[in-house]
């Protein structure tokens, strides 16, 4: 018998390729959840910078309506985008599971290749002692009859 050699292996090649591509891709859901998350850290950072400047402009004596009024509209600017973003995490969410199942099922596509090749390797390992034990059982019994059909020098 020859080496083992997996009938299936470009299929299992095809299937980690694919798996591969899904991981990648939640990997890339899960740098852009985080991009979202670091932007609604800063836009809170810029809200909380907006409230105390307006907190200190209104003790102040050379209060200012105009600048008041230009904090407040960048204010609704910042809360805006916060519920822009907050629907977008939303559906990165549902796309991060999304492509969390689609990983899981890739990696159980692979799995059962795996585990089909290692079953017919073992298959294959057992086969080829098999044989070989046949082969030395075989030059065993050669041997035996050889020695059987030696006429006997010593008597």
């Amino acid at each position: 018998m020859g080496d083992f050699k997996f009938r299936l292996a470009t299929l299992q090649k095809l299937r980690e390729g694919i798996r591969d591509e899904r991981r990648a891709a939640l990997a890339e859901a899960y740098h852009a959840e985080q991009l979202l998350e670091g932007r609604l850290t800063e836009i809170e950072a810029e809200r909380a910078e907006l409230r105390r400047r307006q907190t200190a402009m209104t003790g102040s004596s050379d209060f200012d309506p105009d600048q008041l009024l230009e904090i407040q509209r960048y204010d609704a600017v910042l809360t805006t985008e916060t519920n822009a973003l907050a629907r977008q995490g939303k559906l990165l969410e549902m796309e991060i599971a999304r492509r969390t199942e689609a990983v899981v099922k890739a990696d159980r596509d692979v799995r059962v290749l795996e585990n089909l090749e290692s079953r017919q390797k073992q298959r294959h390992e057992l086969e080829q002692e098999r044989q070989l034990q046949r082969e030395l059982d075989e030059f065993a019994a050669l041997s035996h009859v050889r020695k059987e059909r030696e006429p006997c020098h010593g008597s």
